[in-house]
């Protein structure tokens, strides 16, 4: 049987990632018969049935004026499990509950329906590997150099690459998704993939006017150009994510253009034929909150791939639903993050189907926590005596731990303001010491909630006159964490929280991005990107400058410090930086961690060739897999 680990097993200790995964050098020979096995299939290590993740490490830019490897023409195949081969053919089904087509669609989730279009049906111009989880490599890139001054990327176009319509897919498509990412033709803030245009410099000027040196350049038919405004140690971590696909651009130019789409931007239409990528499977049907069908892409760039014949996306988002439609084998993948069933309950359903599940936990990379409304009190300003208290009680006394096993079963990850696990910034016990509130030691927990329950006193709160709060939530999910957390809070640090639930999203952000709220009890925000920039510009900075801050929080020693860090390329230069950035973060208390949850990734046990993403912001490209016959 396939067992789920606690984190607190595969994360206690910052492992190599080559101790995980050993991938073959070599790679396939070309099969002009793609409904054959591809010949020379090389040897490995199989994949291991159940996958220990760890920290993803930052992939590290190529040297300025260094070139970078190109991909090969053929990506190398994973291997066959003992006594097996390849095989093409048979369908897939996964569960999903989330997402526009559009990529770029800022409510796109960490989903089968969002996220897991990205290497199935959309492509990257260069990407992380899906076999390794590690090695930068060509996308719809085949190669790219870097400018000595670390400043300019110059990327050549793999040769022959068509979209699903047939049509050449060009450096003039690529340089326009540069344009949407960084101009903002459709008015939507990219916010997944904000890297991008914080990097990268202008394209136009603000009357729409090119500039002199733009930011996206095409060069030739088969090369483009992208400048930044300085060079980002990012910049690889940032175009290799998962979320920064690059789609042609006969279709999402027109539904930017606000000619064709005059009451403004709207999601590609399938019905239209406007849902065309380069990746390995193609739409064939689409049906909006219901299903996804995709079939085998005979042209696509990577010969002999994909094995399976088609792949569907469903759309369940309940997780019991799931669950009884795997044991039904009318799906073959549980949730990525909406939806997925928790630790105890995956735990249930391997007793009952044994190794027909495979259901590792994986990363959900990012920062989740309470965000606190500094425009006045009771949070409010900063620098005001009482309110500084306050802050400060709720961030030293949270009981993370406490609130872990309550609502997680005892398997989130801290969040501390960068990820717990990079011990390039900082250590467990560096966190500890940097961030009383969030070590996990019974006696130094007691006294750290008896300092905050003084500061609470001074403030005038206790346990027979509550601080009465008001705090906004969105949709089901998150209402029984709330609920926990207000109860926690109530007997604890004498917050009494009445708890609003906005039911949509879009009604929660009405109320959150003006800055009308006293308390977010639940504000999640996972990384698109394995990279500490993930984290400052999709969650430090604020809504305007495509973060996710609602609190009014705006700290310029912080700021200062942010762009000394985004040029530095060693981490031991730049890890100090960051420490000294979360620190401040930190004393400021507008925004407290609390715990990200470790997350089940389920899939049936016949699939071979799949590797589980490190982190739930990692493709989940279905090319390379097959199933056991």
């Amino acid at each position: 049987m396939r067992t789920v680990l606690s984190p607190r097993k595969f994360l206690g200790a910052a492992v190599g990632i080559g101790l995980l995964f050993v991938l073959a050098c070599g790679s396939a020979e070309e099969d002009p018969t793609p409904t054959q096995r591809p010949a020379d299939t090389p040897t490995s290590v199989a994949v291991p049935t159940l996958v220990v993740p760890v920290a993803t490490p930052t992939p590290a830019p190529p040297a300025p004026g260094v070139t970078a490897a190109p991909a090969p023409t053929n990506t190398p195949t994973p291997v066959p499990m003992p006594g097996e081969e390849p095989q093409y053919g048979g369908s897939v089904t996964a569960a999903g509950g989330c997402g526009p087509l559009d990529p770029n669609h800022s409510s796109t989730g960490f989903c089968w329906t969002g996220l897991g279009l990205i290497g199935n049906v959309w492509s990257g111009l260069i990407r992380v590997n899906p076999v390794d989880r590690v090695t930068v490599e060509g996308d719809l890139a085949e190669s790219w150099s870097v400018s000595d001054d670390g400043t300019e990327f110059t990327f050549n176009i793999r040769p022959g690459v068509v979209d699903h319509d047939g049509n050449p897919y060009t450096a003039e498509d690529a340089w326009y998704q540069v344009y949407r990412y960084e101009e903002e033709p459709n008015g939507i803030v990219p916010r997944r993939q904000g890297c991008m245009k914080a990097y990268i410099a202008d394209i136009d000027d603000e009357n729409g006017n090119r500039v002199a040196n733009p930011g996206a350049e095409m060069i030739d038919s088969s090369t483009l150009l992208i400048r930044l405004e300085a060079p980002r140690a990012a910049f690889v971590s940032c175009l290799s994510g998962a979320w920064t696909a690059f789609l042609p651009d006969t279709y999402i130019s027109q539904i930017d253009d606000p000619m064709t789409t005059p009451d403004g931007y709207r999601d590609m239409d399938f019905g239209k034929g406007e849902a065309v990528g380069t990746g390995p499977f193609m739409f064939v049907n689409h049906e909006i909150d219901n299903f996804m069908e995709m079939e085998r892409f005979d042209q696509f760039y990577r010969d002999g791939l994909p094995y399976l014949d088609a792949v569907t996306m469903v759309h369940i988002t309940d997780s019991a639903s799931r669950v009884a439609n795997f044991r039904a084998n009318r799906v073959d993948a549980l949730g990525v993050f909406d939806g997925q069933p928790s630790k105890s309950d995956a735990e249930e359903l391997q007793r009952q189907v044994g190794d027909e599940l495979v259901a590792p936990l994986i990363n959900a990379m990012g920062w989740r926590g309470i965000q606190l409304n500094l425009a006045g009190p009771p949070f409010g300003p900063m620098g005001d005596p009482t309110a500084d208290k306050i802050r400060t009680a709720i961030q030293m006394g949270l009981d993370r731990q406490e609130l872990s096993r309550l609502s997680y079963d005892g398997i989130g990850t801290l969040a501390t303001p960068y990820f717990f696990y990079w011990d390039w910034i900082n250590t467990p016990e560096g966190w500890y010491a940097d961030l009383p509130g969030f070590d996990p030691d019974p006696a130094v927990r007691a006294d750290q909630l008896a300092q905050a329950q003084a500061l609470m006193a001074e403030a005038g709160y206790g346990p027979d006159n509550m601080l009465e709060v008001e705090a906004l939530i969105s949709g089901s999910g998150a209402a029984n964490e709330a609920e926990i957390q207000a109860e926690w809070m109530r007997q604890n640090l004498y917050v009494d929280l009445t708890i609003e639930n906005m039911g949509s999203t879009s009604a929660f952000r009405a109320r959150t991005r003006p800055g009308d709220f006293q308390y977010v009890p639940i504000e999640s925000i996972g990384a698109s990107f394995a990279d500490p920039d993930a984290f400052n510009l999709g969650v430090f900075l604020t809504d305007e400058e495509g973060g996710r801050n609602w609190t009014g929080w705006r700290n310029e020693e912080w700021r200062v410090l942010h762009e000394q860090q985004l040029v530095l390329n060693d981490p031991a230069e730049r890890g100090p930086v960051l420490r000294e950035m979360a620190k401040l973060l930190y004393a400021d208390a507008a925004l407290v961690g609390n715990n990200r949850p470790a997350l089940v990734h389920g899939w049936r046990g016949n699939w071979r060739g799949y590797v589980v993403p490190i982190i739930h912001a990692s493709n989940l490209t279905l090319e390379h897999v097959w199933l056991a016959q």
